[in-house]
């Protein structure tokens, strides 16, 4: 089930970086903020360039395109560009680690969890493990299904296929490096005068 259709395609990345995490960050904000703005390809390469920055701060820049970030600075990149965006347009968006210091949680735990953030209208983004080593956002969820807005264009996971953590599936989710994003209510400035 989606609670909202998705704002565009999700913004890909290159076939020979590891940026994912970068990418992941910039689809979930455009997904969160679509009620109240949408996000161009200026607006998308203004977040792009910010989280850039960041990240060079933080990881040598060329081991980050070569190889990606590690789960750390990947959680700070996502904070870090949310509260930029959020300073910058003047809207309030949330970001939670539901999972945090949790490796262990379970599968149905997680796809609880992963219902009630679509259903939201929220971002859910996660770290995969297995197959692929790739931070992605969940967009739907269906009996048989966990749909992905995806930066390389992964379209789905099979959950028959999708375990947790240290499971031997196909595709295992990270549950502790989830993050949702989500529009905090907020009260509506009044007009003086």
């Amino acid at each position: 089930m989606m609670a909202c259709p998705l704002p565009r395609p999700p913004w890909r990345q290159g076939q020979l970086d590891g940026l994912c995490g970068l990418y992941a960050a910039i689809n979930a904000l455009a997904y969160v903020l679509a009620p109240v703005v949408t996000v161009d390809r200026r607006g998308a390469a203004r977040m792009f360039k910010h989280g850039l920055a960041h990240i060079a701060e933080h990881v040598p820049l060329t081991t980050a395109v070569r190889d990606g970030i590690d789960p750390d600075p990947w959680v700070a990149l996502v904070t870090h560009l949310a509260e930029h965006v959020a300073a910058k347009l003047d809207v309030p968006i949330s970001v939670a680690l539901p999972f945090a210091g949790n490796a262990k949680a379970g599968r149905d735990e997680w796809l609880d969890l992963a219902r009630r953030t679509i259903d939201a209208g929220d971002a859910l983004l996660l770290l995969l493990a297995g197959e692929h080593r790739h931070y992605t956002m969940a967009a739907r969820l269906t009996p048989r299904l966990l749909g992905l807005h995806d930066s390389s264009g992964l379209q789905h996971l099979q959950l028959s296929a999708t375990g947790m953590g240290s499971s031997k599936r196909r595709h295992r989710i990270q549950a502790e490096w989830t993050i949702v994003l989500g529009l905090r209510p907020h009260r509506v400035r009044e007009r003086p005068g």
